[in-house]
């Protein structure tokens, strides 16, 4: 069991709330792993708190734990499982909309509003015939 305390050692997040904290510290923000009874929907695995506890976002699941930053940002999901992109420092800087989202690369990313999950063997990977490329505040490259 994990919890968090601050510098003053005071509780921020009391131990045993939460199945398990994902990093050592909370400065402004942290992903907590949330106990079964404690999830509202599919998407509510781990989830990003804020210092007062409050829910942030949901976490994208991709290898094992929350996505990693790319380029600054990493991927995030809402209640109803669209991703969108939040930066290092918690915020949401593109909010969730995209039923497929690849890391950022080269100042974009990849995805569709429109997408199914497709099996082979222990992977999953997307399908869509709608695919375009967005810059880092969302904005559809190619479009005016």
């Amino acid at each position: 069991m994990s919890g968090y305390i601050d510098r003053r050692g005071d509780t921020v997040i009391p131990v045993g709330k939460y199945w398990y904290c994902e990093s050592d510290t909370i400065r402004e923000w942290g992903f907590v792993w949330l106990r079964p009874k404690q999830r509202e929907n599919r998407y509510d695995l781990c989830i990003a708190i804020d210092r007062k506890d409050r829910k942030l976002f949901n976490a994208y699941w991709f290898d094992n734990g929350p996505d990693y930053p790319s380029e600054g940002l990493f991927r995030i999901r809402d209640d109803r499982g669209r991703i969108g992109y939040a930066d290092t420092t918690g915020r949401i800087v593109i909010r969730p909309r995209f039923r497929a989202a690849y890391p950022f690369r080269g100042g974009q990313a990849e995805v569709a509003l429109r997408a199914w999950e497709q099996r082979d063997g222990e992977y999953t990977y997307w399908q869509s015939d709608r695919w375009f490329l967005i810059d880092r505040k969302g904005r559809k490259i190619g479009q005016e």
